[in-house]
């Protein structure tokens, strides 16, 4: 039987030039790939403090109380 001891989450956010984004006629033609279409970069309401919170609260669904705890409590300023 495997343990697993350790679990990361990978966050990668991106701010493509708005030169690179795909035209409207583009986006048209090309429904097969509507997945990887970038509507829009990262909205200004994305804080340090607002991405913090939506990992803690997302650490608390999958980890509970022990992943909260491991952050460094419900209080905790930061993600470490």
């Amino acid at each position: 039987m495997v343990r697993i001891k350790h679990r990361y989450l990978l966050l990668d956010i991106l701010y493509p030039d708005p030169s690179t984004w795909p035209s409207t006629a583009q986006n048209a033609k090309s429904k097969a790939q509507s997945q990887l279409r970038i509507h829009a970069p990262t909205s200004d309401a994305l804080t340090p403090s607002l991405l913090a919170r939506l990992v803690r609260e997302e650490v608390a669904e999958i980890f509970g109380d022990w992943g909260i705890g491991r952050l460094g409590g419900v209080g905790a300023g930061g993600v470490s």
